[in-house]
């Protein structure tokens, strides 16, 4: 199914399911699920595999291309996958769509697994037909043609264990009894694996490229999952993000912000978010979008405290869509925190941290100014040996900002 239609499809494909949800991957230079409220996927390798990589290619399909422009793809090399955590999300009934190519349709290649590799059960494409091994080609064969983008679509009914599956928007497979649930998930907790095959028999598995992946916890209609494969090519065709990196020039307080885009075709602004662990994000600015065919954007931060900064873009369609880039993170090479040590101390302490050039103020119990020197290294050390047991605060002035810590003389 395809691109980032991820919300505007989304909408059409769940408004009669008022509880389903859509967890969608677009591969736009990360695994990052689009809407950030599913897990992001992880890269799974076996038979020695090399790990895969976000790349550009055209999207070539057996109706032609999706425009003229090469678009971001993740590659995944010959035992190599894609695992989605599925944590109860997926149970028997779903829609799930993956579009996708393979390079070479000799021979098995894998293209869902939902027992965690502990059974070679699951859809395979062998040589170019379509196979739910060990039961057999099914639908059309031959079909398939290697380096040629489809939309497989699978769609199982708990309650008849019916499956059907769809390609490129038409049935292909129709009321396929699922009775002894080869197509239903192992457990609730268990991965669902996308193109990696391992077990028992090793290395049935090729190499190609994914642009889309979705996973609904509920059953679509055939008109749902035509208008899945009827959005595909504007669903991957807008904004393609080059890259977008965070870098902190040395000595200075801010983190500089890069990225590069190309197609605007419906971008509205990106939403500029930063974080202190990698989890939580809060917007710090909005950029406008250029339009056009290739624009270099550049912000900068004023670096907090943080020993760690993250960052990322939320990507704004004009239409309310949107979608994360990568997570950029760096190490702030300016802060204004210090370290002493050791703390409690006897004779000397040793401060490092210290970033700039500034003051050491000791103040005892009472607030009374004891001893004082300034500093233009990154560590320095104070003889405390002459002053009275108990407890002092250090404190640390630079630039008009002053941090503290307690220490304690033995």
């Amino acid at each position: 199914m395809s691109k980032k239609f991820y919300l505007g499809v989304f909408a059409l494909l769940t408004f009669s399911y008022a509880q389903a949800q859509t967890h969608e991957y677009l591969f736009n230079n990360s695994f990052n699920e689009a809407s950030a409220n599913g897990p992001a996927l992880t890269e799974v390798l076996s038979c020695g595999a090399a790990a895969g990589s976000f790349t550009t290619q055209l999207i070539t399909t057996s109706a032609g291309t999706c425009g003229t422009t090469p678009r971001q793809v993740f590659a995944f090399n010959e035992g190599g996958g894609l695992a989605y955590d599925n944590q109860s999300f997926i149970t028997g009934s779903y829609s799930i769509h993956i579009f996708f190519e393979f390079n070479l349709l000799s021979g098995y290649q894998r293209i869902i697994d939902f027992k965690n590799s502990t059974t070679d059960r699951g859809m395979y494409t062998l040589s170019n037909c379509l196979n739910f091994y060990s039961n057999g080609n099914v639908g059309t064969c031959p079909f398939f043609v290697a380096n040629t983008y489809y939309l497989i679509s699978i769609v199982r009914d708990a309650a008849t264990n019916l499956v059907n599956v769809y390609v490129n928007g038409q049935p292909f497979v129709t009321n396929y009894n699922d009775a002894a649930g080869d197509y239903n998930p192992a457990s609730t907790t268990s991965p669902i694996l996308f193109f990696r095959d391992d077990n028992p028999v090793a290395c049935e598995d090729r190499d190609g490229t994914v642009k889309y992946i979705s996973l609904k916890n509920a059953v679509s209609t055939p008109a749902e999952v035509l208008t899945v494969f009827n959005n595909i090519c504007t669903v991957v065709l807008p904004l393609t993000l080059k890259g977008f990196a965070a870098t902190q020039p040395y000595g200075q307080q801010k983190v500089q912000l890069k990225w590069t885009t190309e197609n605007e075709i419906n971008s509205s602004h990106f939403e500029v978010e930063r974080s202190t662990d990698g989890q939580n994000f809060a917007k710090i600015a909005d950029v406008s979008a250029k339009g056009g065919t290739v624009n270099n954007y550049s912000l900068d931060d004023a670096a907090g405290v943080a020993p760690t900064l993250y960052y990322r873009l939320k990507i704004m369609d004009r239409d309310g869509k949107f979608t994360y880039s990568n997570i950029a993170r760096v190490n702030n090479t300016v802060t204004d925190k210090f370290y002493v040590y050791p703390n409690p101390a006897v004779a000397e302490i040793t401060i490092g941290g210290l970033k700039k050039t500034g003051m050491l103020l000791l103040y005892n119990a009472e607030g009374k100014l004891v001893q004082q020197q300034k500093v233009n290294l990154l560590s320095t050390t104070m003889y405390i040996s002459q002053l009275a047991k108990g407890m002092y605060v250090l404190k640390y002035v630079a630039d008009g900002k002053t941090v503290h810590q307690k220490i304690v003389k033995q």
